[in-house]
């Protein structure tokens, strides 16, 4: 399900003072075998200014304690997707990963000849 961007924004800045930042232990797996850089994630979850889309899963109207999938445009040539759960004003990263626009290009056709 997708969430409005400026609603999504919005939560985002209400809980930025107060808000704390955490990585799961998957995540901080993943960022080494990936080589990201936490500093990018932590900027990119700060200013909010390269998101381009944000993905909710599960159907509860409650924003809170949901998992979102965020992708920030980082260059024209590639995207930063963050997986994370806001709970209680404290913000849990819960995997990172740059796409492969081929793959999922591919996948994207399959799913619309499934329908």
């Amino acid at each position: 399900m997708s969430v409005n961007l400026s609603e999504f924004k919005r939560i985002m800045n209400g809980i930025k003072d107060t808000r704390k930042v955490s990585f799961t232990k998957h995540a901080e797996e993943r960022l080494v075998q990936r080589n990201i850089n936490k500093d990018e994630i932590l900027k990119s979850l700060y200013e909010l200014k390269d998101l381009v889309s944000v993905e909710v899963r599960g159907s509860d109207e409650d924003l809170f304690g949901q998992e979102y999938t965020l992708r920030f445009k980082k260059l024209s040539n590639y995207d930063l997707v963050v997986v994370i759960t806001i709970k209680a004003e404290k913000v849990e990263v819960v995997t990172a990963y740059y796409p492969d626009k081929k793959k999922e290009k591919r996948y994207k056709e399959w799913r619309d000849s499934q329908k």
